[in-house]
């Protein structure tokens, strides 16, 4: 360890520290490393969770933010992506699962029933338009 700490002192007094690789972000967050440009993740995945359930309330352009395996647990219709039922949402609970990814609650208030309970699995991957996005619905679930 001392070697290459003296190596890389000697290096830079002697200006050859430019020729040395340097580290880049990982293009795999997905791997366990903290997805890049994100200093807060859990507010990059709040942000997330409210565009996503704003637009499942608006009734179009929630899936942008799914992958093609929580579309299909969505069109299987339980949970339904969109229902004229739905009158709004509380974010109820944010869980980090491990480096990238979060499991999270969500409420959503009915108009024509009691309130509903989801779990949604928010992490990288591709989203249904096949673009690689750091966060995104990759699992949702009644809680």
């Amino acid at each position: 360890m001392i070697r290459i700490v003296l190596l890389v002192v000697a290096l830079t007094l002697t200006g050859c520290a430019s020729d040395l690789p340097t580290a880049s972000p990982s293009p795999h967050p997905e791997l366990g490393e903290p997805a890049e440009g994100f200093d807060d993740p859990e507010g990059a995945v709040r942000a997330l969770v409210d565009e996503f359930m704003e637009a499942r309330l608006s009734g179009s352009g929630a899936e942008v933010h799914l992958t093609p395996v929580a579309q299909e647990q969505y069109a299987s219709g339980s949970p339904a992506l969109y229902d004229p039922s739905y009158r709004g949402w509380e974010l109820r609970s944010l869980e980090a699962a491990d480096a990238n990814s979060y499991e999270v609650e969500v409420v959503i208030e009915r108009s024509d029933g009691g309130p509903l309970s989801e779990r949604l699995g928010v992490g990288p991957g591709d989203n249904v338009e096949g673009r690689p996005t750091p966060y995104l619905v990759r699992f949702a679930m009644a809680a």
